[in-house]
């Protein structure tokens, strides 16, 4: 009986001038993970991996992998979100879209027959579910078009399940109706979960040592806290920092004792439906 192991990864930076010795890098760290997992009885299913490189202009970049050659991708899926090489998001917006399409059907189906609660729920588990997973990691960077592009998918659903259709209506009077929150707020909530756990809940990862140890930020900046961006895998002046201003400007209770279920549900009344 063969073992496989699932999602394993490896990732390393480096110059561009510095690319050939950092793929023979990668290739020995690859050696060396193989080994370690044939002596826990498991092997790599070579079939399945896939390299990509982040920022480089040259498409064709090759890996040796043991004793094959992989080239790498265009994007990869990790954990349910698509990474593409420049990190634009492109991508990722464009398959929840696609999902979301495929759910309008359904849903104006089960828009006539449904009682608003429970057709507001499958639109919470069936499509809110996809827009907002991962959030915290790619809309913070992602092009302002494909985050239009997603707040008008989520509008045409819930003038759907309002029955309203008159365009004259605003849009915060339209997600008052539904109960529903705009893509933006959404967008909020997750990045305050993120940073409860961030806080609250640290692990013991190369990140949150990173995080807790940016001493000049805090010094620049006394009193706010520092966040990281996961979609860059730094911290930095660019990062979650500047996009949490909402979050240091909203969240105006004490929080640092709460448990999580505590926490969504007083934060669920700080931020609006409408942001």
């Amino acid at each position: 009986m063969t073992a496989y192991a699932d999602d394993s990864y490896v990732s390393f930076s480096c110059d561009p001038l510095q690319l050939n010795s950092a793929i023979t890098t990668i290739s020995e760290l690859f050696d060396n993970h193989t080994m370690w997992l044939g002596d826990l009885g498991m092997v790599c299913n070579k079939s399945k991996t896939e390299v990509i490189a982040f920022g480089h202009p040259d498409p064709s970049i090759e890996v040796r992998l043991g004793d094959t050659m992989i080239k790498s991708n265009p994007s990869v899926k990790i954990l349910g979100i698509i990474y593409d090489q420049k990190l634009s998001w492109k991508e990722h917006v464009t398959k929840i879209i696609k999902k979301c399409n495929s759910l309008s059907y359904p849903l104006r189906v089960l828009n006539n027959t449904l009682p608003r609660h429970l057709h507001r729920m499958i639109i919470h588990s069936h499509l809110i579910s996809h827009m907002s997973y991962g959030s915290q990691i790619w809309a913070g960077t992602a092009n302002a078009n494909l985050i239009k592009r997603l707040s008008r998918q989520l509008n045409k659903v819930v003038r759907m399940h309002t029955f309203t259709f008159d365009r004259t209506i605003s849009n915060a009077e339209l997600y008052r109706r539904a109960n529903i929150r705009t893509f933006d707020s959404l967008r909020t909530m997750q990045d305050a979960i993120f940073l409860y756990k961030l806080v609250c809940l640290p692990t013991c990862t190369s990140l949150t040592e990173r995080l807790f140890s940016q001493i000049t930020f805090s010094i620049r900046f006394p009193g706010r806290p520092i966040f990281l961006d996961m979609s860059r895998k730094r911290v930095g002046k660019n990062s979650f920092i500047n996009r949490a201003k909402s979050i240091a400007e909203t969240i105006r209770f004490d929080w640092t004792d709460l448990t999580l279920p505590q926490f969504i549900s007083a934060i669920k009344k700080q931020i609006p439906l409408f942001v």
